[in-house]
């Protein structure tokens, strides 16, 4: 079995973290590291995690953003395969055993992208979340595992951008022609609440996905590839596992 890496950064989330951890262990993966981030939380200590699995390692660094504690953790990691999952969020059961089936049953896949479901507040506990609708397929970190050499062909994340780090990092991979799949497996729980970064009243992050799109253009413009199709399409990555 090719080894995991799985990286979560965190900031003061710590009413999700454990949470997060325990989704992942519930996988049963054999071959695994688990690698949290404390992107200079504010205070308290998570070290009481390592005593749930020998495979977890916890580190810090100065408060630099989501993308820089990813970038941390990826040159930290030593698995063959790499997945990230944000504090607040969780795996589903079984996601790892659908969405690691493409790596393991048919060689040349880069990237595998799985299905997202949200949870939400529950309307009738308090302080409890349940998820919602079905799921579906949409460009979120958290969906998505890919391969090391992935990271080596793309690079790394722009630790210049607050939102839309992860649209950013997939339109580069899909411009490099990354081999990629999608799988019809719910591959993430992703919460939505007021505190989350995404959750917050404003509107910088959907300029944020305005400036990365205008520099894929840019990009694709530069090359010579112009825009043919909208590179963000879920819809042009083959789905495994389906005929045509």
């Amino acid at each position: 079995m090719p080894k995991l890496s799985v990286i979560v950064p965190f900031y003061n989330q710590y009413d999700f973290v454990e949470e997060a951890v325990k989704s992942v262990l519930a996988q049963g993966y054999p071959n695994l590291e688990l690698i949290l981030i404390d992107d200079g939380s504010d205070g308290g200590t998570l070290a009481y995690l390592t005593e749930l699995s020998d495979s977890i390692c916890i580190l810090r660094q100065e408060n630099a953003g989501p993308s820089a504690a990813r970038n941390y953790g990826i040159s930290e990691a030593t698995g063959d395969v790499f997945a990230f999952l944000d504090s607040d969020d969780v795996w589903p059961d079984k996601k790892l055993s659908s969405q690691m089936a493409p790596f393991l049953l048919e060689e040349g896949h880069g990237l595998v992208l799985s299905q997202l479901r949200k949870l939400v507040p529950s309307e009738e506990k308090s302080g409890q979340f349940e998820v919602q609708d079905d799921p579906f397929y949409t460009i979120q970190l958290g969906c998505i595992l890919a391969k090391k050499e992935v990271f080596q062909t793309v690079g790394i994340f722009d630790e210049s951008l607050l939102y839309s780090e992860d649209q950013d990092w997939f339109l580069r991979a899909r411009e490099l022609e990354v081999s990629m799949v999608r799988i019809a497996c719910e591959g993430l729980r992703y919460r939505s609440h007021a505190e989350s970064l995404t959750g917050r009243g404003n509107r910088t992050r959907d300029f944020g996905l305005i400036h990365v799109l205008r520099r894929s253009l840019k990009r694709r413009n530069s090359s010579g590839g112009g825009a043919v199709q909208s590179l963000l399409s879920i819809s042009g990555i083959p789905e495994w596992g389906k005929t045509a």
